[in-house]
């Protein structure tokens, strides 16, 4: 990013339509932000984003290799908390229970947990770290639009995840690290926080909050940049 860069100022023109905008995410996601502050809108990206999580959620319980590799990574981690076979064999059984409400946590964890909840987090950061008067629904706005960059990166790397039934697709760093450390903090970290989606949803959730709130991009970036690590430390932890 161009820490000289500042978020350019608002023309009277009409917002661009909806497609426009969604195009210019990956293309020109200042234009996108532009549209939003004067009108914000969420519905639609949310949907998108709702629509392909779902596939992949439906993928993942339907696909025959899929599924085998997520029955071993799960026998795995119950192997080595040193259960006896008749414990194993019940948590695999109920595993395979709740296996059917995959796509419909695929879809609601993460709307609820980066666009409701991670919109609040960007307001409290945009009004009170930053001093800006942003509203809700722009933030709302700007995380939808955002994980249209996650949208994207699922549906790159779903096909790769089919062809070697493979759960573990991602272009991190912890490509470089060996399979016997997936398990480790470090892995989990890598793969979340320097996979090439993650750093490029960063950068246009940096462009929106600038554009919206009239930030210098300089100003913004290092804090968003900071908090997404946390949450991708967080997340690590508890996987």
């Amino acid at each position: 990013m161009d820490q000289e860069s500042s978020a350019p100022v608002v023309s009277p023109q009409s917002p661009s339509g909806l497609w426009a905008r969604i195009i210019n995410v990956f293309m020109n996601p200042q234009k996108t932000f532009q549209a939003v502050k004067v009108k914000p809108d969420w519905l639609v990206p949310a949907l998108i984003f709702a629509v392909v999580m779902g596939l992949f959620g439906y993928i993942q319980i339907t696909d025959p290799g899929l599924v085998q590799a997520a029955k071993t990574l799960t026998m795995e981690k119950l192997e080595g908390k040193n259960l006896t076979t008749e414990q194993i064999d019940a948590a695999l059984a109920m595993g395979d229970k709740f296996r059917a409400f995959t796509p419909v946590q695929t879809v609601l964890f993460p709307l609820l947990m980066f666009v409701a909840l991670g919109a609040a987090v960007w307001l409290f950061v945009s009004n009170t770290l930053l001093g800006a008067k942003a509203r809700y629904v722009q933030m709302v706005s700007i995380t939808a639009y955002t994980l249209l960059i996650t949208a994207l990166g699922t549906l790159i790397k779903l096909p790769v995840m089919l062809s070697t039934s493979n759960l573990f697709v991602h272009f991190s760093l912890a490509t470089f690290m060996p399979d016997s450390s997936r398990e480790t903090f470090l892995y989990k970290f890598l793969m979340s926080a320097t996979d090439l989606f993650s750093i490029w949803a960063m950068a246009v959730l940096s462009i929106g909050i600038a554009v919206v709130c009239d930030l210098k991009i300089k100003k913004v970036w290092p804090i968003v940049v900071v908090v997404n690590l946390l949450v991708f430390a967080l997340s690590a932890l508890v996987m």
